[in-house]
């Protein structure tokens, strides 16, 4: 199974390098995977490279409002799409991320 990692470019700038790494574990097949340290600590880490962009804003288990409700582990928006109410919440958010961890937990 081929997975992806992001990496800051050396400058800091808004670029990212993607490098591709193997991996066989068949739990980590797309509906497969269970929530583990390391499934955290990657996750904690892809929020702090994303977080350096000024320009997205990363969001943790956020469930959209396509597909019955999928639950990505990062979903990424512009900046300017998210506009948190605190007098009422949303269930469902119903704008489409530009970016979405789809890898889902049983």
């Amino acid at each position: 199974m081929e997975l992806a990692m992001l990496s800051p470019q050396a400058s800091r700038s808004e670029s990212f390098s993607i490098h591709p790494i193997e991996h066989n574990d068949p739990s980590l097949v797309i509906g497969k995977s269970r929530p583990s340290l390391n499934h955290s600590y990657l996750c904690l880490k892809i929020l702090e490279i994303l977080l350096q962009n000024n320009k997205i804003l990363p969001l943790p288990e956020l469930t959209l409002g396509i597909a019955n409700g999928i639950t990505p582990d990062i979903s990424v928006f512009w900046k300017q799409t998210i506009q948190p109410n605190f007098f009422q919440d949303v269930a469902r958010f119903p704008e489409r991320p530009i970016l979405a961890d789809l890898t889902q937990s049983e």
